[in-house]
């Protein structure tokens, strides 16, 4: 009776990569149906419907930097919000050639009942700070409606 030739080790290390690679590709297979499965589900029309909410979510510190972008004079500029606890904090920096109360000045940044800066932001507070001293004015707080 003759006795098998044993393999080169080349031929081995392919088939045993050829057999991982189809675990593989099974396995994947297996998984990818259920997830993509429960994000659709069948009405009675037949027509495939999302079933979550996929709205990105909200970033207050991002709509934060555009509201203050927006609403602060030429000269000024914010620094980015700081979290706070109880909300957040934007700390306003005014040139040092500006002539006026800085806490009256603060209380014009305040949004408005309708903006949707309150959409995820329980409370804003503004604090000026003098750009060439860098002294700290008195915090102004701003609620939602």
């Amino acid at each position: 009776m003759a006795r098998p030739v044993p393999l080169p080790p080349v031929d081995r290390m392919r088939r045993r990569r050829r057999t991982w690679g189809v675990a593989l590709l099974l396995f994947g297979a297996l998984v990818a149906r259920p997830a993509a499965a429960q994000y659709q589900e069948r009405p009675e029309d037949g027509e495939a419907r999302a079933r979550y909410n996929l709205e990105p979510p909200v970033d207050p510190l991002a709509n934060l930097r555009a509201y203050c972008r927006d609403r602060v004079p030429n000269g000024w500029w914010c620094d980015d919000p700081v979290r706070l606890s109880y909300g957040f904090r934007l700390l306003v920096t005014i040139p040092e050639g500006w002539r006026g109360n800085p806490s009256g000045a603060m209380l014009d940044f305040c949004p408005q009942r309708s903006d949707p800066v309150w959409k995820d932001v329980p409370r804003i507070e503004f604090q000026s700070r003098n750009g060439k001293t860098k002294h700290l004015g008195a915090p102004i707080t701003c609620w939602p409606p």
